[in-house]
């Protein structure tokens, strides 16, 4: 019964009726495997990623070798987590299938390669103590702050209110603001 629930879930166009022909499917078998991955699939491409998760992972527990695909969903869902050991365990195993041609196999790899950066800078943590600088600091918003070579001059955005006209319209209290880019003598 449940491989005849899978082949016209096959065959159906209408993603939703799909979608309840592969849950029958696995009501009646909760071990088809099969069905489970395209419910997976299809939950992350829905963008629900917790359905896609716990479906992915039956199918990782049952049958780990069904499809590359089962690990390279779960690597995304991890890492979409920040879960990064997770992630990475996820696309070693992805990426020791041979499908190196693959889209998915070079996203893989760059994602891969990006978690690892990550953990070499995150477990290498540096004091920040941030200071109001006398001469320089106002209650207003300031950012993107740089010293110039020769130490003389600090340069940085101050973002103002302005009765004019600005670029940046986007608040509320409809209040304009303008950034000027600025300088101080240290």
């Amino acid at each position: 019964a449940a491989l005849k629930l899978y082949a016209k879930a096959q065959k159906e166009g209408n993603m939703a009726e799909k979608r309840k022909l592969l849950n029958d499917a696995v009501a009646i078998e909760n071990s088809f495997y099969e069905a489970l991955f395209e419910l997976g699939t299809g939950y992350f491409k829905q963008g629900k990623k917790d359905l896609a998760k716990d479906r992915l992972e039956a199918v990782r527990d049952i049958c780990p070798e069904y499809s590359p695909y089962t690990h390279f969903f779960l690597g995304l869902i991890a890492y979409q987590a920040t879960n990064y050991q997770e992630a990475i365990r996820y696309f070693e195993k992805f990426l020791s299938y041979d499908i190196q041609d693959d889209e998915d196999y070079k996203l893989a790899k760059n994602l891969l390669q990006e978690i690892k950066d990550y953990e070499v800078i995150f477990s290498r943590p540096v004091p920040f103590d941030p200071k109001v600088m006398p001469n320089v600091c106002t209650p207003q918003d300031e950012y993107l702050a740089s010293i110039s070579p020769d130490n003389r001059s600090f340069y940085f955005i101050r973002k103002t209110k302005t009765d004019g006209k600005s670029m940046d319209k986007t608040y509320d209290s409809g209040v304009n603001y303008v950034e000027i880019f600025t300088k101080s003598t240290l």
